[in-house]
């Protein structure tokens, strides 16, 4: 019996000691599968006479796990003003940045007055550099200019490449000079731009080359007529930016960035549109925490640099250190791309805050604070509808567009804020319940709800949602070590 026993014993420690080393075999392949073999330098073997050997080395790469959302997890609730403000007060004490403030509106000083103390000599350096020493002025600039070097343009500025090679290590962004009321270096718009890309302490932005901002002088053909380029889009300059220089000059700001690659969103294989879209979440939630607003994501602002997402052009980028001077200094804060604005981020941009005091019961004042970051969540998921789900194609969405803009056309009516909310909620879960019957493998039901849990017209329902899917997120990446 008791030799039984020990037998039966021993099988036992010997079955609980083959259990340890499989979980322990399957822990060390699931751990390895979080990494990536990087080749990160190349070593000489002498035995081999000088041929290089490539090291691998291991890269931690965290795999991300995605919950998946019931439609009831995501339900919108009510949120009264009280809960609105404790939420704006919440988000400015976590993302306060104030020595981030402070570098950068140093730095915009320090820029100003270097850009008033260059000598020509500089500008002759940047003649050679891109390439505009034809002997008189004529075609042949414009053509070196806009069909060799041209990469792309906003309102302000275009982009151009410093040389022919199809592979470029940098570009430059030029101001298109001064126009009504608006000037690239008095207000600060390219010097901002330039040191708020420098000084963010997040890795997510496109950050521009050091000791990059300069004065350029443009042949002065380029100001006395404009040019079509690609898709018949027409490029004009503007009236010089004259600091420092006499009337004639034709001298605007520039900086160099370093070369991305536009993202081509119809042509990505094995793309996990949540997985990416989640990612993104992350980035931007990072942004945020470094004290900076975008304010103006659209699908020409995001860019692949060395196989990773970056954000760009932070011309309508904002501090959150400086919302109490915006609230009091501004009565119309102007968000970026139309097309991408959130519906309060829509209102904010066109109608008054006097305006909507007179009127409304809207509290514009506090929903531009809150929208300073809803609204980059927002336009990062409509971007997403747009590329997969073909969004913007949809007449219930252009219907829903109209329906934004008959509230603002329409101010005096006195329309309440709960209201508005209600029913713009209602036209997007339409368009959503409309989406569910299309078949369309990029725009699965489950890509649906993650989009429509960040389109929500209420921003504190929406930052809400983004808190749960983040922090969901890293909660279950904790559970994979």
């Amino acid at each position: 019996m008791n030799l039984i026993f020990k037998m039966n014993s021993q099988f036992f420690l010997l079955l609980n000691l083959f259990m340890i080393m499989q979980l322990l075999q399957s822990s060390k392949e699931r751990n390895l599968s979080n990494f990536s073999c990087v080749v990160c330098n190349e070593t000489v073997d002498e035995s081999k006479r000088g041929t290089p050997q490539k090291t691998c080395c291991l890269t931690f790469r965290r795999k991300r796990n995605y919950k998946k959302y019931a439609p009831e997890e995501l339900k919108p609730v009510k949120f009264t003003d009280h809960d609105e403000i404790n939420m704006i007060q919440k988000y400015l004490r976590a993302y306060s940045n104030p020595s981030l403030a402070t570098n950068v509106a140093n730095c915009v000083e320090d820029v100003f007055m270097q850009f008033q103390n260059r000598t020509s000599a500089k500008i002759d350096n940047w003649y050679k550099k891109l390439a505009i020493n034809a002997k008189s002025p004529g075609e042949d600039i414009i053509k070196t200019i806009f069909h060799d070097l041209y990469l792309g343009s906003g309102s302000y500025a275009f982009v151009l490449k410093n040389s022919h090679y199809k592979f470029d290590e940098e570009v430059m962004k030029i101001s298109l000079g001064k126009r009504t009321e608006y000037d690239p270096m008095w207000k600060s718009e390219m010097p901002w731009e330039y040191c708020v890309g420098l000084l963010s302490p997040t890795s997510h932005i496109l950050k521009p080359i050091e000791n990059s901002f300069q004065p350029i002088e443009l042949p002065p053909i380029l100001f006395n007529s404009y040019v079509f380029i690609s898709e018949k889009k027409k490029i004009e300059f503007f009236e010089p930016v004259a600091h420092g220089w006499t009337k004639s000059s034709t001298v605007v700001p520039m900086f160099e960035m370093p070369m991305c690659q536009d993202i081509v969103w119809t042509n990505l294989p094995d793309f996990n549109t949540s997985a990416q879209f989640v990612e993104l979440l992350h980035a931007l939630n990072d942004i945020h925490k470094s004290g900076i607003a975008l304010n103006d994501i659209s699908q020409f602002n995001i860019m692949s640099c060395n196989s990773g997402w970056k954000f760009i052009d932070l011309g309508f980028a904002t501090l959150y250190d400086l919302t109490k001077e915006y609230q009091t200094e501004v009565d119309t804060f102007i968000f970026g791309n139309e097309n991408h604005r959130s519906p309060w981020a829509d209102i904010v941009s066109q109608v008054s805050i006097n305006s909507a005091k007179k009127f409304t019961n809207w509290n514009l004042k506090e929903i531009f604070v809150l929208e300073l970051i809803a609204n980059d969540y927002w336009s990062l998921a409509l971007l997403f509808g747009e590329k997969f789900c073909d969004l913007f194609q949809m007449k219930h969405f252009k219907n829903f567009k109209n329906l934004i803009k008959s509230i603002i056309d329409n101010i005096g009516l006195k329309e309440e804020k709960d209201v508005i909310n209600h029913g713009l909620q209602f036209k997007l879960d339409s368009i959503f319940s409309i989406l569910k019957d299309k078949k369309k493998s990029s725009c699965s039901p489950f890509f649906q709800e993650l989009l429509l849990s960040i389109l929500q017209v209420n921003p504190v329902n929406r930052m809400r949602n983004v808190e749960k899917i983040l922090l969901d997120n890293h909660q279950m990446n904790l559970k994979n070590f």
